[in-house]
């Protein structure tokens, strides 16, 4: 159907506050420009099938018709969808259908027929509404916990990026609304469950602190609604990927996974540029949603030889429509914990070594015992006879789960560096990675420290992994590894790899006796007192001689 545009001023409309937390992928998205750009107008027409030859005619219309993706075809003026929904002159859309095609529209480079459409209207929009901090309107990007807002129009609203990319859908009808948006899980109609972790695991930023021991299995949640609009899924694996791909499979016939096997061998599924997994194709006239099931395994050769508390396990789904706003949903974050260990005489606060311990996890009343093969093993006693099944944890040594262990490295970077002298103080030091939150693991001596007798107790200790956005931006990860939860003042300036926030050490008493406490403020008070009286004796030594 063709009109006449009456173009006119735009009418005064009450605006309403908007508000819109962004995150990538659970993390705040923090001083970062995005904008609105009202679509309300551009759907209605698009709904009713009105559209001016001056538009059809116009560059706008016709540059996105010949840059239309393959699930899109062109005939004449109209765009059909392999489904059967199309959109054009004289054709007529209920609200859902037309919000679908907007979208497509949106992901597909169309902003510019939007703009277009805007403006042969008698009711124009206003142009993208820059967000900005909340109370502070020249600062055009968002907080530190990734909030921005403004004032917009009532209706279909498309949130744009720094460079006026598309990012997403929103509705806007009342005032004070806010709006969640994840960058990396920009489609309503993709979502992933990660299957094999526990709600104790969770963290901050909706991370997942996992054992590097644990199998992952990853549910793709598919819409029937995306299926109106794209005939196919891509499933892939990021650069530099830690994942290794086991299977992907469908329970629906109507389903077909055509897999790349390169994703499937831990020598060629990672590399500098992602890995596709899978193509997630559809029959046409399906019309249920689909759950894509993917089970997968780490690979450990690659953490072990990297930061082992940062993972890189990620699986990202998106769709085949071109365009700058792909539309896509992404694994939960996931990384790992550790602690680290200074063996010391609780008694004499100094350091200790020559004891020999097995690393455990109680479970209700079960306990098992890390093995050499890394896994874990239900035992009905704790004694010294462990050993035998047992990954023994002595002084000097870094444990990776169900990755080896190796010698801690040496501080040769550290200005004091003495070779000798490190060596000997590592033989106090345990440093284990890859530990779970939610688990309550503890170590047992089964050896003595050389001159004690044994400690039976057993040493009970958990992990933990949080990240924060400081004052100044920047993302902070803090955990059992970077905080021990007692201070050793008298000992940590003589462990040679100690840094405060960094890499910190928990002690571990190699006998029944206790830490004895150091009044701290007590040796402050009596070194002032006794330097006082130094420099009065040295004064009055002076004045004598004079």
């Amino acid at each position: 159907m063709l009109f006449a545009p009456v173009k006119a001023q735009a009418a005064q409309v009450e605006k309403l506050s908007t508000r819109i937390e962004v995150s990538n992928n659970g993390t705040p998205v923090i001083n970062t420009s995005f904008s609105a750009l009202n679509v309300e107008v551009a759907m209605q027409q698009i709904k009713k099938g009105e559209f001016s030859q001056s538009f059809l005619e116009g560059g706008a219309w016709k540059t996105f018709l010949q840059s239309a993706p393959r699930w899109m075809k062109v005939q004449g003026d109209e765009v059909l969808f392999d489904n059967g929904l199309k959109f054009g002159p004289g054709i007529i859309l209920n609200d859902a259908d037309a919000r679908k095609i907007m979208n497509s529209i949106l992901v597909s480079n169309g902003k510019a027929i939007i703009e277009q459409l805007n403006l042969e209207t008698s009711d124009v929009p206003e142009s993208p509404v820059a967000f900005y901090q909340p109370g502070k309107f020249t600062n055009k990007f968002t907080n530190q916990k990734g909030i921005a807002e403004t004032t917009l129009s009532a209706g279909l609203t498309a949130v744009l990026d720094a460079q006026l990319n598309y990012v997403k859908l929103i509705d806007v009808q009342n005032n004070n609304q806010t709006f969640s948006i994840d960058l990396e899980n920009t489609s309503p109609d993709l979502k992933f469950n990660l299957q094999s972790v526990t709600p104790e695991e969770k963290t901050t930023f909706g991370q997942y602190v996992v054992s590097l021991d644990q199998s992952l299995e990853y549910h793709l949640i598919i819409n029937q609604n995306l299926l109106h609009t794209t005939d196919s899924v891509t499933l892939s694996l990021p650069a530099n990927s830690q994942l290794v791909v086991d299977s992907i499979e469908s329970s629906n016939p109507e389903v077909k996974i055509t897999p790349n096997l390169l994703a499937f061998d831990e020598n060629t599924a990672s590399g500098p540029s992602p890995v596709v997994a899978a193509t997630v194709g559809f029959s046409e006239g399906l019309n249920q949603d689909v759950v894509v099931i993917v089970k997968t395994h780490m690979n450990k050769a690659l953490i072990s030889a990297a930061n082992p508390l940062e993972l890189n396990l990620s699986l990202q789904a998106t769709t085949t429509q071109n365009g700058n706003g792909i539309q896509l949903a992404t694994t939960p974050d996931l990384v790992t914990s550790g602690i680290n260990f200074a063996m010391i005489d609780g008694e004499k606060l100094s350091l200790a070594s020559g004891a020999e311990y097995v690393l455990g996890r109680e479970r209700g009343e079960v306990k098992e015992i890390y093995s050499p093969d890394g896994s874990w093993r239900e035992v009905q006693d704790l004694d010294s006879n462990l050993s035998s099944i047992a990954e023994v944890i002595k002084g000097g040594q870094r444990y990776t789960i169900a990755s080896g262990s190796g010698a801690i490295p040496l501080a040769t970077t550290r200005f004091n560096f003495d070779l000798d002298k490190n060596r000997a103080i590592n033989r106090s030091l345990i440093q284990i990675y890859g530990l779970s939150k939610g688990e309550k693991y503890f170590l047992y001596q089964i050896k003595a420290a050389q001159n004690y007798t044994e400690n039976n107790k057993i040493h009970y200790f958990d992990v933990d992994y949080s990240t924060r956005i400081s004052k100044n931006g920047t993302s902070i990860s803090e955990s059992t590894v970077s905080k021990s939860n007692t201070a050793l003042p008298t000992l940590n300036g003589s462990i040679p790899d100690f840094a405060a926030g960094e890499n910190e050490y928990h002690p571990l008493l190699i006998s029944d006796a206790p830490v004895r406490k150091i009044d701290v403020l007590k040796k402050i008070v009596i070194s002032v007192v006794a330097f006082i009286l130094i420099g009065a004796v040295s004064v009055f030594a002076v004045i004598k001689y004079l």
